[in-house]
């Protein structure tokens, strides 16, 4: 049996600095085989395990969060920038490559926010999933 890794690191440089590499999917809870129970291998940042490693770490007063990723579940991102702004230190979000939907979010956490030449920023507006079958009438109501 393997471990899945975390896809976010958590580096205490010194006494005053942490640094943060979240490259990875945002998710609410890491997800687990149905059959096993067992955590399913992949780049996941889960709200849950993340705020519970951010809570070793909330007291430093420098954190420096270095973000790659495609992002995720709105909810598990807004609440991993609510936590990120409610700590006392300074945070510093710097961009590695993407930054896109709910990483987008946890990229604004930042009092100082850095993006790298060539990284991506993205967001968008109000998405859904519609499960059925729809003529264009049906569709236009829903848009409206």
């Amino acid at each position: 049996m393997h471990k899945p890794i975390k896809a976010y690191n958590i580096t205490i440089s010194d006494d005053n600095t942490v640094d943060i590499d979240m490259y990875g999917e945002v998710v609410a809870k890491h997800p687990v085989d149905w059959w096993t129970g067992e955590k399913i291998s992949g780049n996941y940042i889960a709200l849950d395990e993340f705020l519970e490693d951010l809570k070793e770490i909330e007291d430093k007063p420098n954190i420096n969060i270095h973000i790659n990723s495609v992002g995720g579940d709105f909810y598990a991102g807004l609440a991993i920038y609510n936590r990120l702004k409610s700590l006392k230190g300074n945070i510093t979000t710097i961009n590695d490559g993407l930054a896109a939907s709910a990483a987008s979010i946890i990229f604004q956490a930042g009092h100082t926010r850095k993006m790298h030449a060539g990284s991506n920023l993205m967001l968008h507006g109000v998405s859904g999933f519609l499960y059925d079958y729809y003529n264009i009438e049906q569709l236009e109501q829903f848009a409206e």
